[in-house]
Order: C-alpha cells, then structure tokens, then sequence
C-alpha cells in the first residue's frame, strides 16, 4: 500500500517533480563546473559564510592588515584596522554559514535552489487565494523557471533570491494563519504558531535585505488590513514575536561586527555608485533631492527610471512582459484579482522609481543590456508578481481552441515556448549567459593557479577587478589608480612582494607610471607576463 501510494503521488504530481528536477539541476552550471564566483558580492558572502561556520563571527583578523590600516581587501569587504568585516547585509552569510556548520560546507551552492523550489510550492498555495488552482499551478512553475530566478539561483550567495523566498514563506504562512480551515491542535500547526513563522520570515527578509522594508512593510500592511476579519489581538502579538526575534539578531551581530547595532556594512563604504542616470538625462533638476534622501538614497530621475525599466524590466524578457500586460484587462473583471494587481503595480511602480534612479554598470562595458546587470536582481519581487498575469494570457489563448484537448495542447505548447526562450538567455545567449560564464570562470582559474605561481603566498596583488579571482588565496588591494594604493606601496614594498594585475599596459601607460608615479617614491613597474588581453607586472625598487 505505501508503494502504491507512493506511485500514486508521483503520478499525480509527475509535471512539477519533473520541472523542479530540470530547475535544480540548471542550477548546477555553475558550482559543478567552475569553482570561482562571478562577483565580488558572491565572493565575499562565501568567504563570510564559511568564516561564520567555523569561527562563528564575522570580524576575520588579518594580521598584515594591521601594519598597513586595512587597506588590503577586496571590494564588498571593509575593513576595521586588522579585521575584515562583510561589506553588505549579512543575512544571507549567518543563515548559509549555520547551514553550512550544521550540513558541511559542500551544500553552501544548494541552498538557494532548495528554497526555491519550496518557495515554488508555497506561491502556488499563495495564489489560489485569489486565482483558480490551474493558474496558480502555472504560476509556480513560471515561479521555477522565470529567467531571473534561474539565474540568481544558479549564482546562490545573491540574496536577492534568498530574500524572495522568505517573503513569499512569510505570506504563505500568513494566509495560512488567516484561513477559516480548522488544523490539528499541535504547537506547530496552531494558528498563533502560523503567525510565529509568519512574522519570523517577513524579519528573515529583512535580516537579509533591510533596504526592501520601505516597501514590504506597507505590503504586509495592505495585508493585515485586508484579513483584518481573520486576525485576532494574540495572532498578532504572536506574529509580532516572531519579526522581532531576527531582528533583534540582526542589531546584535551588528554590534558585534561593527561595535554599535544601527552601523551596518554599507556604512563602511567610502566609495558610493553615482545615483545619476544615462549622460547627463537629469542636470540639476531636482531640486528637493537632498530633502528627499532619507527615502530615495538614489535620488529621483524619471528619465533614468524610464530608460532602466523599459530596457531591464520590459525589454529584457519581453515574450514575459507581452503576455502580462495583456492580462490586465482579464484580471480587472474580478475584485480579488483586480486588488491583486493594483498592489503588484504598486510595488512595482515603487521599486522601478527607488532602483531606476540608480546608475549601475556591472559589465565593464556600459551598453550591455544583460540579465547578469543589478536591477534584473532588484526587481525580482515584480517578475514573481507577475507570473499569474502571464499565466492568465497563457490560458485565454489556450481556451480560444474548439476543445478541451486542443486548449491544453495549446497550453503546454505555449508554456514549452516560454520555457525555451528561457533557458535560451539564461543559458546560451550573450555574454554573461551561464555556459558562456563557466568558460570564462575556467579560464580564470587557470590564470589564478598560474599567477599564484609567481606570487607567493605572503605577496600583494593590486587589480581593478579580478580581486574575485584571487582572493582570498592572496592578498588584494583595488583599485591601482588611487591616491590611497599609491600612498601604500612604499610602506609595504620592504615587507612583501607587491603585484599589479590588470589589463595589459599600453607603453605610454606604463611610461607614465614610471616617471610621474612611482619614481619619485624610488619605485618602478615591470612587466612579468601575459595572461590573454590582461597582464601581470612587479612594482619593485630599481
């Protein structure tokens, strides 16, 4: 009987089995094939999250550090004089490195994937509140495999992804709180419990990305207001206990690591990303800007936002923009859906203004419109928002066919399409494509073992963006063309040897270097040894 059941469970839940079993191992490109991170972010949350699961702390001593103030580090990682500290939020480092202490260190690039697929299933509940059981099916499977979410998790120590599945866990056991359905009298499955958990991973969320309150809160709000017949005075003081348990851990390893609880990462950042947008598009015309800092920290540029979401938001994935727009008219017909979709345009209206105004180049080159750029992650929540309004256009098209049959032919042929374009720009198309990524990772990793040849071990490497392929097997010091690097050789060239890798010196470069650099310091550079277009040189006394 139990095979039989079991069978049975297989058959029944054959299509989304067989889905999760596809995402999961998509995943996989990236951990199985190369052993270097794309980031400086991911990077730094690994080495972070396997200190915490050995040291459990995230004030690493660097005694070299101490004789030179801190300035060996790479980027996404500060300094407290010998101590290297996360540069970021550290939500995702605590909770990984305790996985990592508990499981071993080898399921660090499982995580993300694992609640995702748990987050898939949980949308699915979420959804049937206010949609049919077949579009909240589709939703959790456009959920899998939007392109975005693939993507980031496929690179798990981003906690973008991380961040969305504990608020979808935090609505779903919300809901589940609010429901009229009656469940077994247990702590764990009692109503107040329900609100535990609910307001543990709405503090989850923000334990690992603080800057998404000015949004969640008011969501979770709209939510109250909108059960408010369900909730009673003790769920809420139940759910209240819950939020705060993370983050009154939040405020204490904040304490911790930065020696007040309100300090965070970002505030150890002395270089901030210039909020304004493409060119020139905004001047000076903003003039209530700096009164408006506390709630858009990146200012407020409609051009910018017009230019960052119709490229990232509406173009980039556009066989999924088409179909949700044209569902706007289906999903006002009915008051629950309609309510959904007037707070999913809330939220994203909102993230497009507060990310928008951001100017971000994650690629070198400037022009490149990629899913590998920083407001594809940061608009994560819309694309899960919007899954059931794409699902709705999927099956309108489908029930346009003369029959039963026919319209899920229909269907399954459409949602096969979408899934081919999918893998198509998360896999194989452009540069920061994930099969494209794993070559230039291996490559890398040749270039770091050879590198690391030459440099010995106790050597310094100056670069400007390859701190991610040395680090933290050597010492680092970005980026080579600062007033704070230059002041800093002199005093370490007598203890160490000290590098510079970077793209290859034009000679005119390398003169300049020489005669207006360092030999007024008595230094000069030499070139040691190409690498492709990239190059490694020894800065040394003549």
């Amino acid at each position: 009987m139990e095979c039989k059941g079991i069978f049975s469970f297989l058959k029944k839940h054959a299509v989304w089995i067989a889905s999760a079993f596809l995402f999961f191992v998509g995943t996989l490109v990236l951990t199985r094939f190369a052993h270097l991170f794309i980031s400086p972010d991911e990077t730094a949350n690994a080495f972070f999250a396997q200190s915490f699961a050995h040291n459990g702390s995230f004030r690493v001593l660097d005694a070299m550090n101490q004789l030179y103030g801190g300035v060996l580090h790479p980027r996404s990682i500060v300094t407290d004089g010998a101590f290297l500290l996360p540069g970021s939020f550290f939500g995702l480092t605590f909770l990984y490195g305790c996985f990592s202490k508990l499981i071993g260190s080898w399921s660090l690039t499982f995580i993300t994937p694992t609640l995702v697929v748990l987050a898939s299933l949980a949308w699915n509940q979420i959804l049937q509140r206010w949609f049919s059981k077949r579009i909240a099916f589709l939703s959790s499977l456009l959920f899998l495999f939007h392109p975005a979410i693939w993507y980031y998790s496929a690179r798990g120590l981003m906690p973008n992804v991380l961040f969305v599945c504990c608020v979808v866990f935090s609505i779903c056991f919300f809901l589940k709180m609010c429901s009229s359905s009656t469940h077994a009298q247990t702590p764990l499955l009692h109503k107040e419990g329900m609100g535990v958990v609910a307001g543990f991973f709405l503090g989850l969320a923000l334990f690992v990305r603080l800057s998404e309150a000015y949004w969640l809160l008011p969501l979770f709000a709209v939510l109250l207001f909108a059960e408010r017949k369900s909730l009673s005075f003790r769920r809420c003081v139940f759910g209240a206990i819950g939020f705060i348990l993370p983050m009154c851990l939040l405020l204490f390893l904040n304490f911790k690591t930065y020696g007040s609880p309100f300090v965070f990462g970002y505030s150890f950042v002395s270089h901030v990303t210039s909020p304004l947008p493409r060119g020139e598009l905004e001047g000076g015309l903003v003039s209530s800007e700096e009164k408006l800092s506390w709630l858009l920290p990146f200012g407020f540029h409609p051009r910018g936002i017009f230019w960052h979401t119709l490229d990232y938001l509406l173009l980039l994935f556009w066989w999924l923009t088409i179909p949700a727009l044209c569902a706007l008219p289906l999903v006002f017909r009915e008051s629950k859906q309609k309510m959904y979709t007037i707070v999913t345009m809330v939220v994203a209206l909102w993230l497009c203004i507060w990310y928008g105004s951001w100017l971000l180049h994650d690629n070198p080159d400037p022009t490149q419109i990629t899913i590998a750029n920083s407001y594809v992650r940061y608009w994560l929540p819309i694309f899960v928002m919007s899954t059931p309004l794409i699902a709705m256009s999927l099956q309108w098209v489908a029930n346009r066919t003369r029959s039963k049959k026919h319209a899920l032919h229909v269907l399954v042929s459409l949602m096969l399409l979408v899934l081919a374009l999918n893998v198509r720009i998360v896999f194989l198309e452009g540069q920061d494509a994930l099969v494209h990524v794993v070559s230039i990772l291996q490559q890398s990793e040749q270039i770091r073992d050879q590198v690391f040849k030459i440099v010995p071990e106790n050597g310094v490497i100056i670069t400007d963006r390859s701190d991610k392929i040395f680090f933290p097997g050597r010492h680092v010091m970005v980026p080579l063309r600062s007033e704070q690097t230059y002041a800093a050789i002199p005093k370490m060239i007598d203890r160490t040897p000290v590098y510079y890798y970077g793209i290859t010196l034009p000679a005119t470069d390398l003169d300049f270097l020489n005669q207006q650099t360092f030999a007024p310091v008595g230094l000069h550079i030499v070139f040691i040894q190409s690498f492709g277009v990239e190059s490694l040189y020894s800065i040394q006394r003549p």
